[in-house]
């Protein structure tokens, strides 16, 4: 299964918010949905921990060369769920 992961920034009343989602690519099915105040790297790996766990096998996640996404290679999330990443 590959799974797409991104997000975005939005301005609410001022507020910045960033909504994150990640969908199947084979189905284009949204499989987890998440907003945060943040688009670090702890908010990348909460983000994924909730998209992994709607995910059965072994997912491909497919991620964009956004700095928050570096932890990727060596991430535990990623290691702890044996699945994979690609860059696009």
């Amino acid at each position: 299964m590959l799974v797409a992961v991104d997000k975005t920034v939005l301005k609410v009343n001022s507020q910045i918010c960033y909504p994150w989602a990640a969908i199947n690519v084979n189905t284009n099915e949204i499989l987890a949905v998440y907003a945060s105040r943040g688009r670090g790297i702890p908010y990348a790996i909460e983000f994924l921990w909730k998209v992994l766990d709607s995910c059965e096998g072994k997912p491909v996640i497919v991620i964009d060369r956004g700095p928050r996404y570096k932890w990727a290679s060596t991430c535990d999330v990623v290691h702890r769920y044996n699945c994979s990443y690609k860059l696009f």
